[in-house]
C-alpha cells in the first residue's frame, strides 16, 4: 500500500513525530490506555524500565509486561494479549457505570 500516493508521506510522518512532540503530548491524554509490552522485545534495552517511563508519561494508562514475548506480543501470545485487552475493557466498563 505505500506505493498508493501519499502513504509513504504519511508514515515517513508518522515516525518523525513518533519520538519529539508526540512523547511531549503524552500528558494530555485524559482517557484510559493498555500498554502492553514484552519483556523480551528488541527495540528497548530495558522493556520494564520504557513501561515505567511510559507509565509516568500516560497518567491514566494500565501498565502490563508479557513475559516472554518480543516486540510482536500480539503474535507470540496472542491468547495472552486478547484476555489482558478483555479484562481492561471490563475494567473500564465497570468504572464508567460506577461499579
Amino acid at each position: 500500500m505505500l506505493k498508493e500516493p501519499g502513504r509513504l508521506r504519511a508514515l515517513r510522518q508518522l515516525f518523525s513525530e513518533s519520538s519529539g512532540a508526540t512523547y511531549t503530548r503524552h500528558g494530555e491524554v485524559q482517557t484510559p490506555a493498555l500498554l502492553l509490552m514484552g519483556s523480551r522485545d528488541p527495540d528497548f534495552k530495558d522493556p520494564q524500565q520504557e513501561t515505567r517511563t511510559l507509565a509516568k508519561r500516560l497518567p491514566h494508562a494500565t501498565v502490563q509486561i508479557i513475559e516472554g514475548a518480543g516486540h510482536h506480543l500480539h503474535v507470540e501470545e496472542a491468547e495472552v494479549v486478547g484476555q489482558s485487552i478483555l479484562a481492561f475493557f471490563a475494567t473500564i466498563s465497570q468504572k464508567a457505570v460506577g461499579i
